[in-house]
């Protein structure tokens, strides 16, 4: 229209034929078009990745006509494609549940989503999207899953772009459930989620429930100067909660994401960020945000493990004076062993 181009962004879609794929072929196929977008990975049949998947394990006695994968199987045939299975299991802990279900979506990820009821039994769909919420947490920290209510999947049986909402615990030792939503009705479908897989890239070994911990040993710190600043200072101090945002990024993207939403990091800054974080393939990028000090990106090299993992910088993201970045700096110099790129 008038010279313009426009684009629309999306994964593909498609409807099981139960005869060479059920649900979780189907959410498999879905998930791996994703992930050969960032990787050169090859793109699958339903055929294949049924074949794939039970070629070691027939518990029908034939792959086709398909029965269903188990979530084993679901694994052999991630790996099988060239990417790799990053399994987390859902047991009594919705919170951890939805920090890796918002930090996949956002690093450019589909998880693979195998869930239950009583009456569909073990079923599989995959997350496309989040649908978030501005929410006041009075806490003093807190991982920014609790902005979001839930996802877009895709459901072979019911269509793509399904809402999904989550059905929050009060409990934090309880499972997570999903309501679907079904189309035409109004009516909601409710299922347990058990299962949450990530294909990922082979070299990516720290999972996000590994960069959770990490953000977690974070806390400690960041809440004990928190509250000393606020009874040092003359100034009163906001109390707004103190915020962890971690994802899963080629290095490259992390500075185009620099570039695009930096709040004029300049020219300069870019090039010496470039300079400590380029060699990495995959970043694990947990961004720290509080009341009494700048936003800052803690930089990992995913390739690392979570018993010694490579703390690369600490870098500040928005301009700021210097004594607003002390926070970046102490944790950079004192904590992490890591330079602060300023």
């Amino acid at each position: 229209f008038s010279g313009c181009e426009l684009s629309v962004t999306g994964l593909a879609f498609q409807q099981q034929d139960i005869g060479v794929s059920a649900c979780a072929t189907t959410a498999l196929w879905s998930a791996l078009q994703k992930t050969a977008d960032a990787e050169p990975i090859a793109a699958m049949t339903p055929v294949q990745i049924t074949q794939l998947a039970t070629q070691y394990s027939l518990p029908s006695g034939r792959p086709m006509p398909s029965e269903g994968l188990d979530v084993g199987q679901m694994c052999n045939a991630v790996q099988a494609s060239g990417a790799s299975p990053n399994l987390f299991r859902v047991v009594n802990n919705h919170e951890q549940a939805r920090y890796i279900l918002r930090s996949a979506v956002l690093s450019g990820f589909a998880p693979v989503l195998a869930i239950r009821n009583e009456r569909g039994g073990g079923h599989a769909v995959v997350a496309v999207g989040l649908k978030e919420q501005e929410i006041h947490d009075p806490a003093d920290v807190h991982f920014h899953q609790h902005t979001v209510k839930g996802l877009y999947i895709h459901d072979d049986r019911l269509g793509p772009n399904l809402r999904c909402t989550y059905n929050v615990p009060q409990k934090s030792n309880a499972s997570l459930s999903l309501e679907i939503e079904l189309r035409g009705n109004g009516k909601v479908d409710e299922w347990e989620l058990l299962y949450i897989l990530v294909p990922m890239h082979p070299k990516i070994r720290l999972s996000f429930a590994d960069i959770e911990k990490i953000a977690s040993s974070l806390w400690t710190r960041v809440v004990s100067i928190h509250k000393l600043v606020s009874k040092t200072s003359d100034q009163p101090i906001p109390q707004n909660p103190i915020g962890f945002d971690t994802r899963i990024l080629r290095a490259h993207k992390y500075i185009e994401r620099l570039i695009c939403h930096g709040n004029g990091v300049d020219a300069g800054h870019i090039d010496r960020i470039s300079n400590k974080v380029a060699p990495a393939r995959y970043l694990a990028v947990i961004r720290v945000s509080g009341p009494f000090f700048s936003e800052f990106d803690v930089v990992i090299d995913s390739t690392g493990t979570i018993t010694n993992p490579n703390f690369l910088a600490v870098v500040p993201v928005q301009p700021a004076p210097n004594g607003l970045r002390l926070m970046g700096r102490f944790l950079a110099e004192k904590v992490l062993n890591c330079p602060f790129v300023d």
